[in-house]
């Protein structure tokens, strides 16, 4: 892992770089333009259309003018429910007024792009080890834009965000967490990246700011009480979200391989005790790679230890998981993980992957998340023991 820009290698990975950026938009649009191409399905009972999760997204800003239950059930607009803040809601004013054949294609492709920049701006990463963890994730973030959700989104948003901290842009490094939160709770996780830095109360206080500005944001659209009862039922359905499943996930994987119903509360409280416990390592604080393993532990914490994690979730841990494989010295254990989350995390959900495993054994036993899991094992080990970097760092 050399600083990016000492580049002494056979291949040009600054333009190849490009080219992966002009890859990924051209499969983004294909892939906007295929779903729109496809019409409508029958979901649940209901006819949808196969970007479902996009008018998910855009209906909700009509739900918030017209003054409805965002949260309420709306089969003959879409399937599902709404499950993100009025904050987001509001955000979406835009791609409510657009058709689609624009809209959706917009959307998808800032997911793509905020997502490939976060990568891009990593510091004190090579061109070459950028190309590699964009590569790497290819194939998972096209499993989180063919359906449409915002994942891809949340990981380019955080990372970027990593990149605001690490040159001390702590307005912008906080506006886009806060952005992060109001799209999916687990976002405000990485406030605790505040750590690492200087100038705390300013962190602190920006963040603060961004909180109340985000939330206050609706109010353009619609009146204080509706808005507080949107926030009111925001809470309920999240509550009984956690209550009903275990997603691919850690609760995933407890509950199938060992046929038991795990307490969920003491799963969590575990998780977080386990994320936070390298914080202890304070005099490590000033080492570039103990905050981007740091980085990497969250990124993965957030989808293992989300009980709803989906497989396009997995877009926000396989960036991590390339992060930590490419930043470290390589040694056959930490390569056979890296394949191992290729396979079983990457190609399972696709057509390439043997159909009768993956009905069988990868979705019934979750193990699309077991790569995942021992990544962030390893991670939280080395980060309480320390490993070996590339001398260059050194």
């Amino acid at each position: 892992m050399i600083i990016a820009g000492a580049n002494s290698e056979k291949y040009d990975y600054i333009k190849l770089l490009k080219y992966l950026l002009w890859l990924f938009v051209l499969v983004t649009i294909a892939d906007s333009i295929q779903k729109l191409s496809l019409g409508e399905k029958v979901f649940w009972g209901h006819k949808q259309t196969f970007y479902n999760n996009y008018v998910i997204f855009k209906t909700s800003f009509k739900h918030l003018v017209d003054g409805v239950n965002l949260y309420g059930q709306y089969n003959e607009e879409y399937g599902d429910y709404y499950k993100y803040s009025p904050t987001f809601a509001a955000l979406m004013m835009p791609f409510y007024y657009l058709p689609d054949w624009i809209g959706l294609v917009v959307w998808d492709l800032l997911n793509c792009i905020l997502l490939y920049y976060g990568i891009f701006h990593l510091p004190r990463l090579t061109a070459k080890s950028k190309f590699f963890i964009l590569s790497f994730s290819f194939i998972e973030l096209l499993t989180s834009l063919q359906n449409s959700q915002s994942n891809a989104m949340i990981a380019g948003l955080l990372l970027l965000a990593f990149v605001c901290m690490e040159k001390e842009k702590f307005p912008l490094a906080t506006l886009l967490i806060m952005i992060c939160f109001y799209i999916k709770l687990t976002g405000i996780l990485a406030c605790v990246l505040f750590l690492f830095y200087d100038k705390k109360l300013k962190f602190i206080l920006w963040s603060a700011f961004w909180f109340v500005v985000l939330g206050a944001i609706p109010l353009v659209f619609t009146d204080l009480q509706t808005l507080i009862n949107q926030y009111k039922n925001w809470g309920i359905l999240l509550a009984d979200d956690h209550s009903q499943s275990h997603g691919i996930s850690v609760l995933g994987i407890i509950s199938s391989w060992f046929s038991v119903e795990p307490s969920k509360t003491i799963v969590l409280v575990s998780g977080i005790f386990l994320f936070l416990l390298p914080l202890l390592k304070i005099q490590r604080f000033r080492d570039f790679d103990y905050r981007l393993l740091y980085l990497c532990s969250l990124l993965i914490w957030i989808v293992i230890f989300n009980h709803k994690a989906e497989s396009p979730s997995y877009i926000v841990a396989i960036v991590p998981c390339a992060i930590w494989y490419i930043s470290g010295v390589k040694n056959k254990w930490n390569l056979g993980l890296i394949i191992l989350a290729f396979i079983l995390t990457s190609l399972s959900p696709t057509d390439l992957f043997p159909k009768p495993i993956r009905l069988n054994y990868v979705i019934p036993y979750s193990l699309k998340a077991l790569p995942a899991v021992l990544i962030w094992i390893m991670i939280g080990y080395e980060l309480m023991m320390g490993r070996k970097i590339k001398d260059e760092l050194n």
